[in-house]
């Protein structure tokens, strides 16, 4: 599972997604050895959202697999100040050095602007000497962000980030909220994740998504669908 949009943007570059397992039981960590089983001689880079959308999974240490490989790490942190059951992500550029790594983010996320489109890549010096050239000429043909958002950025920072975190907390506590009413039924199971705001409760007993689904609209009545859309 994950964000859409990767498909749709690699798509209009000509480019191929291999997708590789998380695995759900080990706190939906990476799966090294589907990672390196994906990776062949004309893969380019590895894509990592952490913390994850939709698990929540944070990595926490460097992974041999990644070493191994020796590709360029491309890693989405727009969620990063979003942590609950662990702690903030690591930079992942921390945690690999030696390899090269582009760290992104943006404002959508830590201040709940996603209408001002304003993200930024950081590259560690490995990356910077190999495609910080390239990038910056991607910068100027593609034109970068609108004058007023960049001139707004020093005062989102100065003024928006007591209310990033009064965003957090209000996700943690319904993230608190959520597990204890959960797990309080006997037909449930749910993990509290890593980071992220999402759960992923399992229904003892049913393995068929879709059909447990249609099997609730069913039960609902003919007005569920209408309910459910609006919450």
């Amino acid at each position: 599972m994950s964000y859409p949009l990767f498909d749709l943007l690699a798509e209009m570059r000509g480019i191929a997604l291999r997708p590789y397992e998380l695995a759900e039981a080990d706190g939906w960590a990476i799966d090294e050895d589907s990672l390196r089983d994906q990776a062949d001689a004309r893969t380019r880079g590895v894509l990592i959202v952490a913390p994850h959308n939709p698990t929540g999974m944070i990595i926490e240490r460097a992974l041999p697999a990644l070493s191994q490989l020796g590709l360029p790490i491309i890693c989405d942190e727009v969620f990063a100040e979003f942590a609950y059951a662990k702690g903030r992500q690591p930079v992942m550029s921390a945690l690999h050095p030696e390899l090269p790594v582009f760290i992104l983010n943006g404002i959508s996320k830590m201040f709940a602007l996603p209408d001002l489109k304003l993200g930024w890549i950081g590259l560690n010096p490995s990356a910077e000497a190999t495609f910080g050239p390239r990038l910056e000429i991607l910068n100027d043909t593609f034109l970068g962000a609108s004058g007023l958002v960049q001139a707004m950025l020093p005062a989102l920072f100065a003024d928006g980030l007591a209310f990033t975190r009064s965003m957090t907390s209000a996700v943690r506590a319904n993230l608190d909220f959520a597990l204890q009413i959960l797990s309080a039924s006997p037909r449930l199971r749910v993990r509290a994740p890593a980071g992220g705001y999402y759960l992923f409760p399992r229904v003892l007993g049913c393995e068929d998504e879709e059909a447990l689904v249609l099997d609730l609209l069913e039960a609902g009545g003919a007005r569920s669908p209408r309910l459910l859309l609006r919450r």
